[in-house]
């Protein structure tokens, strides 16, 4: 069983060298947001996709497409909000959940927009956290995925859109949620990264957790 956003292409970002899955931290123009700026990415794509499919968010995305440029310009906008810390010059990253949260509602109310977040609560297990991630699918909501230290995801392959394919850890990181697939027990998420895709079996995810995860989407 399959649950995933209406749009199989995410947001399809493009620019002269071809297409991407979401946004990528890469694109930053300073080095600081580039090393800390997932949650910004994260964030951005959520609000995008969001002012896509529906027209009550539209404001949420002022830009006029969808290429590299101007999506990049919106993450950049949106550093104002979902601020990432900063440790003596060092980034942390937008870290934990609460600080998401109220920057992307930060922003939309910037926007007009009425949005809410519905963050996951209770115990992580593996059911809970599927039954979360399905309902917010169901309704074509992405969900935001922080990944902390994990000793699973410290290497994980994602693909680009062209094929090209490379492998990094996921550990300390915002992820975005398009899909969750289920097999004989098992549950597999694809997420956008880097401009990439890929997936991640939510098992790893749980299990391999020592210290803080989270799960969030907005509507």
């Amino acid at each position: 069983m399959i649950y995933a956003l209406e749009n199989p292409d995410f947001l399809k970002i493009t620019d002269k060298n071809g297409a991407f899955y979401g946004g990528a931290q890469a694109w930053f123009s300073d080095r600081f947001s580039v090393n800390g700026g997932c949650g910004v990415v994260c964030a951005a794509n959520i609000l995008a996709y969001l002012a896509a499919s529906d027209e009550k968010y539209a404001r949420l995305y002022p830009q006029n497409s969808l290429s590299k440029q101007d999506f990049t310009a919106f993450m950049e906008e949106l550093c104002a909000f979902v601020k990432i810390r900063n440790f003596f010059g060092k980034p942390l990253g937008v870290w934990g959940e609460k600080r998401f949260e109220k920057g992307v509602l930060g922003y939309a109310k910037s926007r007009s927009v009425e949005l809410s977040a519905v963050a996951f609560n209770g115990k992580m297990t593996l059911e809970n956290a599927a039954n979360f991630i399905k309902n917010a699918l169901s309704e074509n909501l992405p969900v935001a995925m922080l990944i902390g230290f994990n000793s699973r995801l410290k290497n994980v392959r994602y693909v680009y859109p062209s094929g090209n394919a490379l492998n990094y850890s996921f550990e300390r990181h915002w992820v975005t949620i398009t899909e969750l697939s289920e097999n004989d027990g098992k549950f597999t998420v694809k997420v956008s990264s880097w401009g990439a895709f890929a997936f991640i079996d939510l098992a790893d995810f749980i299990e391999g957790e020592k210290i803080y995860s989270a799960l969030v989407h907005f509507k």
